[in-house]
């Protein structure tokens, strides 16, 4: 019966479920095998099961291991509802705490690793230990300004085949999931570079000023 019940939930999510834009998002998982996920910004955490569950579906090789950077308890708390798929995000509910979004995600059965912070603080912090996965999920509620210098590390979670899908919302309101082209993502990487770059040459300036003042 579970084996039947989860495959009927994939029919559901993957063709009838809204946004229709993450119905390509379950049929991409389920097509790729993705087995390791790593999500920014989880909204109220069902998102973030679902996309799981699918990866965890009977038929699929090896062990799932899904991974979230979020403020949890700290974020806003109108950000909450910002990937619900219905609603207008506009509500304010309680924020999700780690410990509640990590009991949720655990009972998917897969690894469960959760980052609390910003973008970059979080994998400043931990994007050696995470390695490399197979999707990468940017949640509406991450703006260009909180992604910005998170980037720089980006690469290192990267392999040939690693998707990076964004979230955002159109005119009407609807959430749209949609890849982030190769060209985006190299000139978004490029641009926290270059921002690193220049912030250590000015410490390094602002440091000789300082010996040669002395």
């Amino acid at each position: 019966m579970g084996m039947l019940r989860e495959r009927l939930r994939y029919i559901w999510v993957s063709h009838f479920a809204k946004p229709a834009t993450l119905r390509r998002l379950h049929r991409t998982i389920r097509r790729r095998q993705v087995k390791r996920i790593l999500e920014f910004g989880i909204g109220d955490c069902s998102r973030a099961v679902a996309l799981t569950r699918t990866a965890a579906m009977p038929g699929g090789a090896g062990e799932v291991i899904y991974a979230a950077v979020d403020l949890f308890e700290a974020r806003p708390a109108l950000h909450i509802a910002a990937d619900v798929d219905s609603g207008d995000g506009t509500e304010a509910t309680p924020p999700l705490s780690l410990k509640d979004a990590y009991r949720r995600l655990k009972q998917t059965g897969a690894q469960v690793r959760l980052l609390p912070g910003d973008p970059y603080s979080a994998l400043s912090r931990g994007a050696n230990d995470l390695g490399q996965v197979d999707l990468i999920v940017l949640g509406a509620e991450q703006s260009p300004e909180s992604l910005g210098d998170a980037w720089f590390y980006v690469p290192r979670l990267l392999h040939e085949q690693t998707e990076i899908w964004t979230v955002r919302r159109d005119e009407a309101g609807e959430l749209i999931h949609a890849p982030l082209p190769l060209s985006e993502v190299d000139a978004l990487v490029r641009a926290a570079e270059l921002r690193r770059r220049a912030a250590s040459l000015g410490a390094h300036d602002r440091g000789s000023s300082r010996r040669r003042a002395a």
